[in-house]
């Protein structure tokens, strides 16, 4: 019961979530990202611990693409963007943030 995604986001829309389990990426209990970026890889959770950014089970983010930089859920939260606990993600890259789509 492991979520690892490989999420590449050059221009690129990643599609919601009843499209991934078409391609195998159902998610599941645990929050395990490998996300591509740019041509960088953000580091998974376990390194994500060290940083203080620890996934909620809520699995909202604010990601930007450029400067790598995850914004943490209490951000999110001063932002009124607090995550719900569907799995639907929008995704953009180049300097855009990735915001969470509520059902």
């Amino acid at each position: 019961m492991t979520s690892t995604w490989n999420i590449s986001s050059n221009d690129q829309h990643m599609e919601y979530i009843q499209q991934r389990p078409v391609h195998g990426m159902y998610p599941a209990m645990t929050n395990t990202w490998n996300i591509t970026s740019n041509d960088q890889n953000m580091e998974y959770n376990q390194q994500w611990l060290e940083h203080g950014i620890y996934p909620e089970m809520t699995r909202t983010w604010i990601i930007t693409s450029k400067d790598h930089n995850i914004k943490c859920i209490q951000q999110l939260k001063a932002h009124g963007m607090y995550p719900a606990m569907t799995r639907t993600w929008n995704i953009f890259s180049n300097d855009q943030y990735i915001e969470c789509i509520q059902l």
